[in-house]
């Protein structure tokens, strides 16, 4: 709501300009194919082991800087590449550890279920 908000009032400020078909066309791929992907992640996320599906989330990260470079020719900075490397390591951690602990849950209940019988 507030981007709304900000981008309306702040938009009043600008010099708007139509922009070209080419623009248009690039910009209606552009969605289409932001649409196919969040559309994809989300029916992973619903379907898959959460352990499956997390480092692709991650991979965005990288994906974008190299379309930035390729696209932009935008060198990442140290700043990006240190928040990128922090980011992706904390979640790559997470995973990591959520799959020590199913795994030792697993085998709680694995040594309790061969102990009660």
């Amino acid at each position: 709501m507030v981007v709304t908000v900000f981008g309306a009032a702040l938009g009043l400020a600008e010099d708007w300009k139509v922009p070209s078909t080419n623009a248009l066309l690039r910009m209606a791929g552009a969605s289409v194919f932001v649409l196919i992907g969040y559309y994809s992640l989300i029916e992973a996320m619903r379907t898959a082991e959460i352990s499956a599906v997390a480092p692709f989330r991650y991979s965005v990260v990288l994906w974008a800087m190299l379309l930035g470079f390729l696209v932009f020719g935008e060198v990442p900075d140290l700043a990006t590449i240190t928040g990128s490397v922090v980011v992706i390591g904390a979640g790559l951690y997470t995973l990591h550890r959520e799959r020590v602990a199913h795994r030792r849950s697993v085998s709680a209940r694995r040594d309790v279920s061969v102990s009660s019988r």
